[in-house]
């Protein structure tokens, strides 16, 4: 879907930097998550704790995207259309 949208709401010219911005927090979350899961585990001796931490990003996702879309229909109202 990524590639297909970016296409249709960007010019060429400035793609490959859109594509780059999506890309570099995944990037970064696949370098980091290792780090992340072994700390864990000198910490508690199991993997719970990474579980509970997925877990927990797993519901901040849908809360910023909630929060990201009130702040752009509060800063952005539309205009009433005439009935």
């Amino acid at each position: 879907m990524k590639g297909i949208v970016i296409i249709d709401y960007f010019p060429d010219q400035p793609y490959g930097r859109v594509n780059a911005l999506l890309t570099a927090p995944y990037n970064l979350a696949q370098a980091v998550a290792p780090l992340v899961g072994a700390a864990l585990w000198l910490l508690g001796s199991s993997y719970d704790s990474y579980l509970w931490l997925l877990f927990g990003v797993s519901l901040l996702i849908p809360l910023s995207f909630y929060l990201v879309r009130r702040r752009h229909e509060r800063d952005n109202p539309e205009p009433e259309q005439a009935v």
